[in-house]
């Protein structure tokens, strides 16, 4: 398979995982800024909607609709070619 903008494939590696740090980053940013500021009896009750499995999830498919987009972008190019070829048969009629 090849690509029509193999360029692109060079930004997907470096785009998902700095996405992915981010991600990361933010959360444990999130997670500090909280702990400081809120009290720890009230974290319980304040964070009750929040599912750190359910924001696991949420970044991970965000993360496979990215590097699905720019694999995408990329323009595989795949399948079938034709190729001519000149043949000569020998004919024989049968009587």
């Amino acid at each position: 398979m090849t690509f029509l903008h193999p360029s692109i494939l060079g930004l997907a590696v470096l785009v998902v995982p700095g996405l992915a740090l981010f991600f990361w980053w933010s959360w444990k940013t999130r997670q500090r800024l909280i702990a400081r500021f809120v009290p720890r009896r009230l974290q319980e009750t304040l964070a009750l909607g929040l599912s750190p499995a359910r924001a696991r999830t949420r970044a991970s498919l965000l993360l496979l609709a990215v590097a699905a987009l720019l694999l995408s972008l990329a323009r595989p190019q795949g399948g079938r070619t034709t190729i001519e070829v000149d043949r000569k048969s020998v004919c024989r009629e049968r009587v």
